[in-house]
């Protein structure tokens, strides 16, 4: 592995903070209300750099040939801070009957959200494509009568924006349980009624860059200083039906539909290579979900056996895209289906064994995009990708327990296998896509504890030791491709084998 020289842009951290308040009086057995308030925080400062002390080609006005070899970088930000706060309360009221159980309730969420991200990048690009950005057209022709192919400009932008979001709802389900068949059958409904509203004010200007090779002032803007106002509304429902065969043996049918509001992407610009303007909003996402499935339980409780089938189909379904430094989210038309099995048996009293099995199948039944090369509107739903989902994932684990007197005595080990993910969906904007790929992860752990060390009073003691990724894999947790314009993909590691002490004192 080649190895380049590395500037230390600063540490990143992250604070997560909240609270959260469950409050319910009991009016009478058949109704009782319910509280749920709930406030959290994040701040986190994530001064971030993708490649090392780098050097190439790049306008120079300064010297007579009009380039010369300075500092580049794929993207630096020497200060990137991102600021979250949300409040939310849902209240509920649950009552029952002989035959009927059911909930009515409304909810309520807020939240402001922000970004102060000042950056510097170093675009690639052939010298013809200079025009776009303001050069004089004698500029590109000069670099290209010296056989130069590409030329790095140095840009510099600080965006900073800010978001609110409000969310009102109101909802009810009711489950119905017959006299008939001794009460095995139920059904069951529900609807909801969802309004959103969503707000950013943003500022996108140029700044001056740290290393040389831009024009004497910062040049054209990256992005634009805009602010808009959205609000959506949807109702959804829900209905099911289940069997209780046995006091072992349930299976159930369900439908369902869902949605997540439209909004903004504050990272939407101009890709300065082709001068293409990405879209800034985008729409609300709608789905119809079926499921199918069993639960049951043998041999006095001493194997659990679970599965189920599914098929989700998706409307204007929100696909993040990242590419030339700029995000943005298209809606396509996709289905997702697979199905899901898990087991869980005792074979022996304090011995459990464990397993999982998921697949699934997702597909685009329509995924528009623009060819940032022919500027054209095509069909690419044979070529794009679900980022981040396997089409397999496996688990099987196994534990022990021994009684010392004084404390349990636990042993886990635990293997999981996820097959191929990828990070983008169409390679199109990202040709990087297949080698930064995760090609598949089979992670080992194991956890020796011992556990219920009494101690003072009614406290108690955990001590444990771990390995995780006994295998030491190479694990691939997120990759990014910055696009031809940039020139430039990486890839996030994971933890490599690591041993590890924690303790837990309750009390």
């Amino acid at each position: 592995m080649d190895k380049v020289p590395y500037e230390y842009v600063g540490q990143q951290t992250a604070k997560t903070y909240g609270t959260s308040i469950t409050t319910a009086y009991e009016v009478s057995k058949a109704l009782t209300f319910k509280s749920i308030t709930a406030w959290r925080g994040w701040d986190s400062t994530e001064p971030t750099n993708y490649a090392g002390n780098l050097k190439g080609q790049v306008i120079d006005f300064t010297s007579p040939t009009l380039w010369s070899v300075q500092r580049v970088s794929p993207f630096v930000a020497y200060e990137q801070d991102l600021k979250q706060r949300q409040f939310s309360e849902e209240f509920q009221i649950l009552g029952k009957t002989d035959t009927l159980s059911y909930v009515l309730g409304a909810y309520y969420f807020n939240e402001h959200a922000s970004e102060f991200n000042t950056n510097d990048f170093t675009l690639v690009l052939p010298p013809a494509y200079l025009a776009a950005l303001g050069f004089p057209a004698a500029v590109g022709n000069a670099l290209t009568a010296q056989n130069i192919d590409l030329i790095g400009v140095n840009l510099g932008q600080t965006l900073a924006y800010h978001t609110r979001s409000e969310s009102v709802a109101g909802f009810g389900q009711v489950s119905w349980k017959p006299m008939i068949l001794d009460q095995r059958l139920e059904l069951t409904g529900g609807i909801r009624y969802t309004h959103d509203s969503r707000s950013i004010d943003e500022t996108s200007i140029p700044t001056a860059q740290p290393f040389t090779g831009q024009l004497p002032n910062p040049g054209p803007t990256p992005g634009p200083s805009r602010s808009g106002d959205l609000s959506f509304s949807n109702w959804s429902y829900l209905g099911s039906v289940s069997f209780q065969w046995t006091k072992d043996i349930l299976t159930y049918a369900r439908f369902s539909t869902g949605y997540k509001s439209g909004g903004f992407d504050a990272r939407a610009g101009v890709d300065l290579a082709t001068g293409r303007t990405f879209p800034f909003t985008f729409r609300p996402e709608k789905a119809k979900a079926y499921e199918a499935g069993f639960k049951t339980e043998f041999f006095d409780h001493r194997l659990r056996l679970n599965g189920a089938i599914f098929r989700t189909d998706y409307d204007d379904l929100q696909v993040p895209q990242y590419a030339g430094g700029n995000g943005f989210i298209p809606n396509a038309n996709a289905r997702y289906q697979g199905f899901e099995i898990e087991a869980l048996a005792v074979p022996i009293r304090r011995v459990q064994l464990d397993a999982s099995l998921g697949y699934v199948d997702p597909k685009y039944k329509e995924f528009l995009i623009v060819n940032p090369a022919t500027g054209v509107v095509g069909d690419y739903a044979e070529q794009a990708k679900f980022p981040y989902v396997p089409n397999w994932t496996v688990h099987v684990g196994a534990q022990a327990s021994h009684s010392l007197g004084f404390a349990d005595l636990m042993l886990r080990v635990d293997y999981a296998h996820t097959s191929k993910r990828y990070f983008h969906t169409i390679d199109l904007l990202n040709p990087a896509n297949e080698v930064i790929a995760d090609p598949g992860q089979d992670l080992l752990g194991v956890r020796i504890a011992l556990s219920d060390i009494a101690l003072a009073g009614r406290a108690t003691l955990r001590l444990s030791v771990y390995g995780d990724n006994l295998l030491d894999q190479h694990t691939r947790q997120a990759g990014i491709d910055f696009g031809p314009s940039i020139g430039i993909a990486g890839v996030n590691y994971g933890e490599p084998r690591t041993f590890g002490f924690d303790a837990t004192l309750k009390f």
